[in-house]
């Protein structure tokens, strides 16, 4: 029996897949902290963590460059967003987040070359 599988071109992309590791390795932290422990900021970092990866997925489904670059945009504002909540979670809590600033500062340089790609006149 012949199966079909069909993989979407985003996940391909190692900025995407470093995105959905980073997630994974975020809320796994997250679950070491105290129930009670800032339940708004631990729902905050879930969202602009989840929003990284969600939009570089949303963005290779529009029919544009141009498209998938406010996209990319939107991803990298998550991601910077996310750069802040995370300073703020190692302030205020005993977790270690040199991992995660790592991984994201790498997800950061990867989706800047991506746009810089994207907007190059030779990929007009």
């Amino acid at each position: 029996m012949f199966q079909f599988c069909f993989m979407s071109k985003f996940k391909q992309l190692r900025v995407w897949q470093n995105s959905i590791e980073l997630d994974s390795i975020i809320q796994d932290s997250l679950k070491t902290l105290p129930d009670n422990f800032y339940m708004s900021i631990k729902d905050q970092v879930k969202r602009s963590s989840i929003s990284i990866s969600s939009n570089i997925a949303e963005g290779s489904g529009r029919g544009t460059d141009k498209d998938y670059v406010r996209f990319l945009r939107i991803a990298l504002s998550s991601s910077y967003e996310l750069e802040s909540q995370l300073a703020l979670l190692k302030n205020s809590s005993n977790l270690d987040c040199s991992n995660h600033e790592s991984k994201l500062s790498e997800i950061q340089r990867q989706l800047r070359a991506l746009i810089k790609y994207l907007n190059s006149p030779e990929t007009k």
